[in-house]
């Protein structure tokens, strides 16, 4: 089905590191592919990403979508449908009232990808994890907490290196 949506598509996940491994806060691997198929031949962006200091889950996922819809806002795709595979967090992107967010730490994430998403009048979707492998087939568990961990890098200065890189391939 996501090969069929029109435009630009953008598949983003997060991965935690084990429970056991850190208490939390815990580092989260994000993984975006944007696919836009409005030019031709096709145009994709794959971005690798850690986060430091995610509390959940949903928090990873909220920031990875926050990643994907900053890079798309940067790169100036209108009505790019956003994939997740994260229901909870799709069905509260979705809906009217996001006073109450299933957990507070990721509010400034999720208001950041509705303000980004709505400037470019953007749709969210929740897809299967088997039709989800291209946002971060490289990041497991194991690979996360052995080699990703020793280099942390903060998500807000990843982010400026990714969004310049982007950037420099429009031209």
């Amino acid at each position: 089905m996501p090969a069929l949506l029109p435009g630009v598509r953008c598949y983003a996940d997060a991965s935690l590191t084990p429970d056991h491994a850190l208490p939390p806060p815990r580092t989260a691997g994000l993984g975006v592919f944007l696919v836009n198929t409005q030019v031709q031949p096709v145009q994709t962006i794959n971005i690798r990403a850690i986060m430091s200091g995610a509390h959940s889950v949903i928090m990873a996922e909220a920031a990875a979508l926050v990643l994907a819809a900053t890079v798309n806002d940067l790169l100036n795709f209108n009505s790019t449908t956003f994939l997740s595979e994260c229901k909870q967090l799709v069905h509260f992107l979705n809906a009217t009232d996001q006073d109450h967010p299933p957990d507070w730490r990721m509010k400034s994430f999720t208001q950041l990808f509705t303000n980004c998403a709505a400037r470019r009048q953007a749709k969210i979707y929740k897809i299967n994890r088997n039709l989800n492998t291209t946002a971060m087939p490289w990041l497991d568990k194991p690979y996360l907490s052995q080699i990703l961990l020793p280099h942390l890098l903060s998500l807000c200065a990843l982010t400026v290196i990714i969004v310049i890189g982007a950037l420099s391939w429009m031209h």
